[in-house]
Order: structure tokens, then C-alpha cells, then sequence
């Protein structure tokens, strides 16, 4: 059924949702979306069964694919094994954006992603990451992430901000980090990269100890719902070039008379328990 895909000149992005695909299948999908015009591939709501004994052996190409972006969101496996693939990205070189979202996902699997230079933003978010998982022994941020700069690991199961700081720091062109809906503590002192100007800790039980661990180059900051209850000017002082500030969902009481943020362009205070405005 797929194979009149490359005569639709106009046709950009396709769809698969609330359907059971198999190997095979996927295979036969996957070879003439590569010699179509197509650039977005979205599964959503699937169900993946592995019809072949080896899972999902895709043969080399001669030509590149048009391919730029590429979303898994809600896979359901009918077996209960890590799904195999077997495919060479070498030739994913338009490739910017790759989503794999609520799969269940607990190791990385950076062998697929490795070969993917243009690769700028990865959602992994709705899946069971933990650091271990995320950034094991085999995996290298600095060769397997050479052109992302925007990584989201939102609702996963991290917890030690010192220990991702540290490891997100290494990926060099890094530029926004979502980690909201986690577990994440505070352990110890964080080494940010400069390049990271955009973090959300959203949804984390921190408090206000969060500000010491954070970096004086973050532009927008997200801390809805993480437990804060005061904002002060010694606080705001720290992070010169901030331009968005998100508090929503906190405790904080009071707006300071003397608060004052000279790049400032946004602040959301909504849904706190302040009493009384200056």
C-alpha cells in the first residue's frame, strides 16, 4: 500500500496512529518513504509486534533520505523484549528532529542515534530514564550528540541534578534542557555548560536552595510547581541575562518592592499565595 508514496510530488508529512504494525511491515513502509518527497513521519498510538525473527533488518541504501523529521509517541510493544533495529543513519543527513515519546524507554539507544550529525532536537520525554540509562558507560555525549541544542528528558525518573549537569555539559552545542516531571534533588554543586541558556526544572520538589545550583547564562528559567516560597532582588541579581522567569504553582507570599531584573521581559507568579502587592 505504500508504494505509490514517491509519485505524490506534494506530499510532505504522514501520519500512522491508533493501528498495529509489525517489522516487516514497518520495513516495507520505511524503504519507500526513503525515495519519497516526504519529511515528516509521526507514529502515534501503535502497537509494534516483531514478525521476524531478528526485529527490524533495513537494507542499505544508495541515496539519502528527504527525511527531517521522525516521531514515535505512544508505542506499545506486544512483546515483552527491547525492541532490535538494524539500520544505518549514515544517510539521515537532513534529519533535525527525532521524538521517542511514551515507548517505555529505559536505555538510550545511542548505537541508532550515533550517525546522525544534522540531529538538533531529541524528545524523550513520558519514557523510564534514569541517568544510568541515559548516559551508560558506552554511550559518549560529545560523539553521539554533535549538533543537538535542544534535548527534552521531561517526565522520566532522573534525580541528581549535579550528576546531569555535569554529563549535559559535554554536549558542546547544547542550548535548552527540559527536565520537569522528574525526581530530580539537589546533591551537589552543578557545572553548567555556557552554551545552556534554557533550563526547566518544572515540577521538581527543590525549594528555594534551587537558585544557588543554577547558572548565571540562563536566559529563561522554568520552576513552576518546585516548591518556592520567596523571590528576592540578592536572587534575581544573580542571573543578569534572564529574560523569563517561571514561577508559577509556588508558595511565594510576597512581590519585593525593590525587585528589579534589567533584561527582564517576562515573570509568571500566577497560581501562588501572595497576599500583598507593594
Amino acid at each position: 500500500p505504500f508504494t505509490a508514496l514517491k509519485n505524490f510530488d506534494g506530499l510532505r508529512k504522514i501520519t500512522i496512529t491508533q493501528t498495529w504494525i509489525n517489522s516487516t511491515v514497518m520495513v516495507k513502509l520505511l524503504q519507500n518513504v526513503w525515495h519519497s518527497p516526504i519529511e515528516d513521519l509521526t507514529f502515534i498510538n501503535i502497537v509494534y509486534n516483531e514478525d521476524t525473527p531478528d526485529g527490524m533488518q533495513f537494507p542499505n541504501q544508495n541515496t539519502t533520505t528527504k527525511l527531517k523529521s521522525i516521531t514515535f509517541d505512544g508505542i506499545k510493544h506486544y512483546q515483552y523484549r527491547y525492541p532490535k533495529f538494524n539500520i544505518s543513519v549514515e544517510h539521515f543527513t537532513h534529519l533535525s528532529y527525532l521524538k521517542f515519546s511514551g515507548t517505555g524507554m529505559n536505555i538510550l539507544p545511542c548505537n541508532l542515534i550515533s550517525a546522525i550529525p544534522s540531529l538538533q532536537t531529541l524528545d524523550l520525554s513520558d519514557n523510564l530514564l534514569k541517568e544510568a540509562g541515559f548516559w551508560w558507560p558506552l554511550c559518549k555525549p560529545t560523539e553521539i550528540f554533535p549538533s543537538l541544542r535542544h534535548l527534552s528528558l521531561s517526565n522520566n525518573r532522573f534525580i541528581d541534578l549535579a550528576h546531569i549537569s555535569k554529563q549535559s555539559s559535554q554536549i558542546k552545542l547544547l542550548e535548552s534542557l527540559d527536565l520537569s516531571f522528574n525526581s530530580i534533588r539537589l546533591t551537589g554543586p552543578c557545572s553548567w555548560s555556557p552554551h545552556l541558556t534554557e533550563l526547566s526544572l518544572s515540577h521538581n520538589n527543590l525549594g528555594n536552595g534551587v537558585f544557588k545550583y543554577l547558572s548565571t547564562n540562563f536566559k529563561r528559567l522554568d520552576l513552576s510547581k518546585t516548591g518556592i516560597t520567596t523571590i528576592s532582588q540578592k536572587v534575581l541579581s544573580q542571573f543578569p541575562s534572564l529574560t523569563h522567569l517561571i514561577l508559577s504553582s509556588n508558595n511565594i507570599q510576597v512581590i519585593p518592592l525593590n525587585l528589579r531584573a534589567p533584561v527582564l521581559q517576562a515573570l509568571f507568579i500566577d497560581q501562588n499565595a501572595i497576599a500583598y502587592i507593594s
